[in-house]
């Protein structure tokens, strides 16, 4: 319990450092990030696409990817020519989750813009000189804190569902196309996803982000609805084959205005290197389908990416089964042994319900024994009491015995009964545990052999 909850407080570090960020960051220029590249920072088998499946309780995913994109941001001109704004563009994403319980995940995603070429034509772009060009260098995009809750186990299921609330921290705001704005931006997606015989998985992602409006070079951006589909075949054990499509149009206008719904198609193999255990490397690309705000020409990309492996223990050799139990009754030279005692009611000859199955064991024995033609059921007694009485107490449980058996199916003409009473002990009568050893019934084997042979006997 411990563990776990040291497990939670830790994941709630991160929380803590994007909302100090949230509340410190100053008022900015308005803008909007051209970057619509965001990895999926789970284990999943896509790229930017969501699985449903969640990392394992105190397991762990980190690793960066490297895109160019080539002018993510264009202005048209005359509805004919186009230039460019943002002409280049190379982010780095680094990224971790961690697993928290069987069914949740965080995550956390610090983009970092390495280039950013910017043209500005007008005096629309804040900080820019008209016709100039300018490059930015290390600059932080929005930090985003992500979790994963799974709704449904794909493993189980072949079919996954899960829920990703997702916060966009303003770290990236300001004047350089790389930040929502000022205020942050908040969403969630809806992840469905099918695994076809292990070796191709599908996944589609729907979502909603919220964000404040802004309008860059007469583009509006607004809260806008997300969607994305992704396919990965598993072509060997050591190559995955990618492929997804991903993009978002403002929700006061679905996909009205082709510059406000940018739509990308990504592809890439995926390689799983030898060692150490789970890191792959990704490369790919990809290029805007449309000619919407954020979709480039051109993307290139490469990742490295570790998920922390679920160590399945070796299994271990199953222990020998345990030899079958002994049997109640079995027979043993002129002897029917019993293992347990036949237990009476104090100082009567009345069978306790205990004993039954000990009876039953016998009687499975004369069924399955056509050639034991007939048992003597001999009762016993200890020294107490006179030997007249312990003769009768005796005779008197043998025949409750003999009347057992009939009663199961066992011919009466193959038993015979006698009562010993104290004459013939096993065990000393100075003891209570003698004693009770001294009590009991036993049968022996009066003849047997094939029915051929069986010799004739009168009825008792």
């Amino acid at each position: 319990m411990k563990r776990r909850k040291s497990v939670f407080f830790v994941a709630l570090i991160p929380v803590f450092f994007i909302l100090l960020l949230s509340v410190t960051v100053e008022a900015r220029d308005p803008s909007a990030t051209v970057n619509t590249f965001t990895p999926a920072i789970d284990s999943g088998p896509y790229i930017t696409i969501y699985g449903s499946q969640t990392i394992q309780p105190r397991r762990y995913q980190f690793g960066g990817y490297f895109n160019y994109a080539k002018r993510p941001l264009e202005l048209g001109i005359g509805g004919a020519t186009r230039t460019g704004i943002v002409n280049h563009l190379i982010d780095g994403d680094f990224f971790g989750a961690l697993g928290i319980t069987d069914w949740m995940e965080v995550g956390l995603n610090i983009p970092v813009i390495f280039l950013e070429s910017i043209t500005a034509p007008t005096a629309a772009i804040p900080g820019n000189v008209a016709g100039g060009e300018n490059q930015k260098v290390l600059k932080m995009g929005d930090v985003s804190l992500e979790s994963k809750i799974r709704l449904l186990d794909i493993d189980r299921h072949n079919f996954g569902i899960a829920l990703v609330p997702e916060y966009y921290a303003p770290t990236g705001s300001g004047s350089f196309l790389v930040g929502n704005n000022g205020f942050g931006a908040l969403g969630a997606k809806v992840v469905t996803d099918i695994n076809i015989k292990n070796r191709i998985q599908m996944a589609l992602n729907l979502g909603y982000l919220s964000r404040r409006n802004v309008t860059i070079l007469g583009t509006r951006q607004d809260d806008s609805f997300t969607y994305g589909v992704g396919a990965n075949i598993k072509a060997m054990d050591w190559l995955d084959i990618i492929g997804e499509t991903h993009g978002s149009t403002n929700v006061a206008n679905l996909f009205n205005k082709q510059s406000e719904s940018p739509l990308e198609v990504d592809g890439g193999l995926r390689f799983a290197l030898p060692v150490p255990e789970g890191m792959a490397i990704t490369v790919g690309g990809g290029a805007g389908l449309t000619f919407g705000y954020g979709a480039p020409v051109a993307r290139g990309l490469i990742a490295l990416t570790y998920p922390n492996p679920q160590h399945v223990e070796l299994p271990v050799e199953p222990p020998p089964p345990p030899p079958p139990p002994e049997p109640a009754a079995k027979v043993e030279k002129e002897k029917i042994v019993i293992t347990k005692k036949v237990h009476f009611e104090f100082d009567k000859a009345v069978i306790r319900p205990i004993s039954f199955s000990i009876l039953d064991a016998v009687v499975d024995i004369l069924k399955s024994n056509s050639d034991i033609h007939k048992v003597q059921i001999e009762g016993h007694c200890d020294s107490k009491g006179s030997e007249a009485y312990n003769n009768r107490l005796s005779q008197r449980r043998a025949n409750a015995v003999k009347e057992y058996l009939t009663s199961h199916g066992v011919s009466a003409n193959r038993l015979k009964t006698v009562g010993y009473g104290k004459s013939k002990p096993i065990a000393t009568n100075d003891t209570p545990e003698g004693r009770a050893r001294n009590r009991r019934v036993e049968f022996t084997i009066m003849e047997e052999g094939s029915s051929e042979s069986r010799p004739a006997s009168s009825k008792e």
